[in-house]
């Protein structure tokens, strides 16, 4: 009798395994822009309404000088050394749904994303860089906002910036 009782136990968690899976699926989110020296530009990231979503992890590059394309450029005099015109991108980020700053203010690109300094041609196929671990749990239709800010004095300097959210979409709202 004992040995049937362990058999159900086993089957009923298979069974809540298998339906936390149906519930659960991987999803990543993206996006781009280019930012003027001395102006802003943002990223939003509109979560979709199938489920709440789990971001894991973190990716980003910030690649300059480009032009207002995104489209790699020479690079121009930078107010923060010859070519690495790159290092004066800062990115908040936002919560929008439930109005959390999810950043203290405006951080260097750098301390986030692979920084792309140097020329933008030096970037070009890289699109991504490694995943920096970052947990946060977005409820289904938020929207996230990376606001860029260049510190770049030259408004003839852009600078291209790159996104993504990887995490889970769970169909149940997971345990935090």
């Amino acid at each position: 009798m004992a040995a049937d009782t362990f058999l159900e136990q086993i089957e009923t968690e298979l069974r809540t395994i298998t339906r936390q899976q149906r519930g659960k699926f991987r999803r990543t989110y993206a996006g781009s822009c280019v930012v003027a020296g001395g102006g802003s530009n943002a990223v939003e990231i509109q979560i979709d309404g199938d489920g709440d979503f789990l971001s894991e992890h973190l990716s980003g590059i910030c690649a300059g000088p480009c032009d207002s394309n995104g489209r790699p450029q020479a690079a121009p005099v930078s107010a923060f050394g010859g070519a690495t015109a790159t290092r004066g991108l800062q990115v908040s980020i936002t919560d929008r749904g439930s109005g959390r700053n999810l950043t203290n203010g405006f951080i260097d690109c750098a301390l986030l994303f692979t920084p792309g300094y140097g020329t933008g041609a030096t970037n070009q196929g890289q699109i991504m860089g490694p995943l920096v671990p970052w947990r946060y749990l977005f409820e289904r239709t938020a929207l996230v906002r990376f606001e860029f800010r260049s510190l770049e004095t030259n408004p003839a300097v852009f600078q291209y910036a790159a996104v993504a959210l990887h995490g889970s979409v769970y169909a149940v709202r997971p345990q935090r």
